[in-house]
C-alpha cells in the first residue's frame, strides 16, 4: 500500500513537473519571438543611424565680429543660410564640420567663429535638423575670415 501511494505520488509530482516544462516551453518561445522582434528593431534603427559616407558641403558668408559678439542678427543669418539649402529638408545631421576662414592667420579666432555657427545652428528654435549632431569647429587658412564651410554628415534612412 505504502509502495501504491509513494507510486502515486511520483506521477502527481511528474505530472505537475510536465505541466511546468511545457509551460515554461511556452513561455520561453513567446520570449524567444519577444526577443526577436526586439533584435530585429535595433538592427533597423542602427541601419537608420549609419551616416552617409558623402557630406553636404556648403559655404555660409558671414559676419564674424558680429558672430564673435553673439549678435542675434549674425545668428539669424547662419540659420537663414542653412535653411534655404535644400539637401537637408527633412534630414537630420549626425556629424558638422565647420571650417572658418583664417587667411588673416588668426586660428584661434576662427575656431571661435566656427563654433559660433555651431551654437547658431544648435540654438533653440531650429527645425531639429541638427538636435542630434556632433560638432566639431576648425580653423581654415584657405577661406577668407568671413566665411565659413560646413561640412554636414546627414544619418541614412528617412
Amino acid at each position: 500500500m505504502r509502495l501504491v501511494i509513494l507510486v502515486l505520488i511520483m506521477l502527481t509530482v511528474l505530472s505537475v513537473a510536465a505541466a511546468g516544462i511545457a509551460v515554461s516551453q511556452r513561455d520561453l518561445a513567446v520570449q524567444q519571438r519577444n526577443l526577436s522582434q526586439q533584435a530585429l528593431n535595433l538592427y533597423k534603427r542602427a541601419q537608420a543611424a549609419q551616416l552617409n559616407r558623402s557630406p553636404i558641403r556648403v559655404t555660409l558668408e558671414v559676419d564674424s565680429q558680429a558672430l564673435l559678439d553673439s549678435s542675434p542678427a549674425a545668428i539669424a543669418s547662419v540659420r537663414s543660410q542653412v535653411a534655404r539649402i535644400p539637401a537637408l529638408a527633412n534630414k537630420h545631421a549626425g556629424l558638422v564640420l565647420s571650417f572658418a576662414g583664417s587667411n588673416d592667420g588668426n586660428y584661434a579666432r576662427a575656431v571661435k567663429v566656427a563654433s559660433m555657427v555651431n551654437h547658431a545652428l544648435t540654438a533653440p528654435g531650429g527645425d531639429g535638423i541638427f538636435t542630434n549632431a556632433v560638432f566639431q569647429a576648425f580653423a581654415a587658412p584657405s577661406q577668407p575670415s568671413d566665411a565659413v564651410r560646413l561640412d554636414i554628415y546627414l544619418f541614412k534612412g528617412p
